[in-house]
């Protein structure tokens, strides 16, 4: 049966289903959607994939009362929603997505705005919860992206502003076989004044537990895991950011690679490199309280005016092992375990620093 046509904003003649709406929609139309949890009905778009609702034109789609009573599902089967270049969707819970890349949202570049929603609990090789995108005042929380090669799991290729991401995973846990997975939080994206907690990339050669390879402003990293690399972020570029309480089960419990502006790294733990790891590159960092097999502050990394205090090495380079420092200041930090070397730091080369209450036990 043909859907009502003109379609308009009175309810007794409104479309029953929102693809239906969208079907008879000019470019520039708003569609409203009422209360209600849409799982039926499925559209090929033009990638070939099957998603609850194919939004093919520019328009605005928005929910009436919000993402708390209005939700898109793939029943776990299919893609919630496809979005074209302009088009806007706005206050919505979506969720049980399913696709190869974006399980949740799939849009086709920058230019689709997601804002006021919930993406949960979607599945994707590629950004679990949404692929590209600008998504503004969204939560991205528990998608999955299984399996080798899963990375971006909340978001891949977006631009994200305000938004949380917590609970996302790449790869699969123990006792899983992946092998590698990355940016367990985002890959590839752009994120000013977000949150991102407790994110995890599994399996073997693992990293950013939190973001990979992606451009963070004002935002915070805490509570991520990484099975081989960083637990909080890889090879990004962090401008006043708080990395807080991540962990690596081998490298670079806060950072690997990458610059860090301003930033506090505190409270991370790895096996080398607690605070950060491996040609990372800081300037105005403060590093506090971080733990490592060798390098609790920092191993392998320039450092720039930085202040290194009360890490901890098992062995070596309590503060920094093998790094260089160029006036940094190092306080408190301490090489523990007996044989332990450098309590400040080990090896590198360290240039008009100022060395104060350094210990080795």
């Amino acid at each position: 049966m043909s859907p009502p046509s003109p379609l308009t904003s009175v309810w007794t003649t409104a479309a029953t289903n929102i693809q239906d709406a969208l079907d008879v929609a000019d470019p520039g139309d708003q569609i409203l959607v009422s209360n209600g949890v849409y799982q039926v009905g499925s559209h090929i778009s033009n990638d070939g994939v099957t998603n609850r609702i194919a939004i093919t034109k520019p328009v605005n789609v928005l929910s009436v009362n919000g993402s708390a009573v209005t939700e898109i599902s793939g029943g776990g089967s299919v893609r919630c929603v496809f979005l074209t270049e302009g088009a806007t969707l706005s206050g919505f819970t979506i969720t049980n997505g399913s696709a190869e890349n974006g399980g949740g949202v799939y849009c086709t570049s920058t230019n689709v705005i997601i804002a006021n929603s919930v993406l949960i609990r979607n599945a994707a090789r590629s950004g679990g919860g949404a692929y590209s995108g600008f998504l503004t005042n969204c939560t991205l929380s528990g998608n999955l992206c299984r399996g080798t090669g899963g990375n971006g799991c909340g978001a891949t290729g977006s631009l994200l502003v305000s938004c949380s991401v917590t609970g996302n995973e790449t790869g699969t846990p123990h006792p899983g076989t992946s092998g590698s997975s990355w940016g367990g939080g985002v890959n590839s994206c752009i994120l000013l004044n977000c949150t991102l907690t407790g994110n995890k990339s599994w399996g073997a050669g693992a990293s950013g537990g939190g973001a990979n390879s992606s451009v963070l402003n004002d935002c915070t990293i805490s509570g991520s895991h990484a099975d081989y690399g960083p637990g909080g972020a890889s090879n990004c570029a962090l401008t006043n950011c708080t990395i807080s309480s991540n962990s690596s089960d081998y490298s670079g419990g806060g950072i690997t690679g990458g610059t860090a502006v301003n930033c506090m790294i505190s409270n991370n733990d790895s096996g080398f490199g607690g605070g950060a790891y491996y040609n990372a590159v800081l300037y105005n960092c403060t590093l506090s309280g971080n733990y490592a097999g060798y390098g609790g502050g920092a191993g392998s990394c320039t450092l720039n005016n930085c202040l290194l205090i009360n890490n901890t090495a098992g062995g070596y380079g309590g503060g920094a092992d093998g790094c260089t420092l160029n006036n940094c200041t190092l306080s408190g930090n301490k090489a523990q375990l007996f044989g332990g070397y450098g309590g400040g730091a080990y090896g590198g080369v360290l240039n008009t620093e100022e060395s104060l209450g350094l210990t080795t036990k």
